[in-house]
């Protein structure tokens, strides 16, 4: 039972990063079509109304809903802009877990707390570099952004014109609708980020993106 503990524990961990938006470096491309969305008509605000919806969703409504590509986003929206700088220690993470685990190693029993695991998770300080070199680069004020404990998660509120740059691509509006209600909105991005490829080698993921979450229905 310990061992099972302790391997959930290292896949947490060391998995967390594992669902990443793909990335294209600079220079690649992507299609419009990369996501499953329905195409708004209306152009000159960020959000639906009611009849927009229903309009838009009375042929192809489902029990799910269907989340809609509405404006792109004003470059004065604010966005919460994170990046998943990549882990390194992941090898000797799952050694260390087995070992702790084996009643005929030596270091059976010697298990790892929260603050070990995150510190053998801790991304190089040269792949932190380059992604702080970049945000710095793209005009992000490193004092104003917020750091994991370990340096594997960055964060900050920026305007959508600097995300946009950041991701080289455009970012949009879009609604989750049934019903012919809006019952969700989000900031999303219709193809894949093209980043520099040294960016790439350093993160394992960035958002916004192209994913969209599940909605849950609330039934009244």
């Amino acid at each position: 039972q310990t061992s099972t503990l302790l391997l959930w524990l290292v896949w947490l961990c060391a998995c967390h990063h594992s669902t990443a938006v793909p990335l294209v470096k600079s220079g690649g491309g992507g299609s419009d079509d990369d996501i499953s969305v329905h195409q708004s008509s209306f152009t000159s605000n960020s959000l639906l109304t009611s009849d927009e919806c229903a309009a838009q969703t009375a042929e192809k409504l489902s029990a799910a809903g269907v989340w809609m590509l509405g404006a792109r986003a004003l470059h004065t929206e604010l966005v919460q802009f994170r990046v998943a700088v990549k882990q390194s220690g992941l090898e000797k993470l799952e050694a260390t877990v087995l070992a702790v685990s084996d009643p005929f190693s030596l270091h059976y029993g010697k298990h790892l707390n929260l603050q070990q695991v995150q510190g053998l998770l801790a991304p190089a300080s040269a792949t932190l570099l380059t992604v702080k070199n970049w945000l710095h680069a793209e005009g992000v004020d490193l004092s104003h952004v917020d750091e994991s404990s370990n340096g594997d998660f960055i964060s900050a509120i920026l305007p959508s014109s600097t995300v946009e740059s950041l991701l080289g691509v455009p970012l949009y509006n879009f609604h989750h609708c049934i019903n012919g209600r809006v019952t969700a909105h989000i900031i999303r991005t219709r193809t894949a980020a093209r980043l520099p490829p040294a960016v790439v080698d350093a993160v394992d993921f960035v958002s916004p993106g192209y994913r969209f979450p599940a909605v849950r229905r609330i039934t009244p």
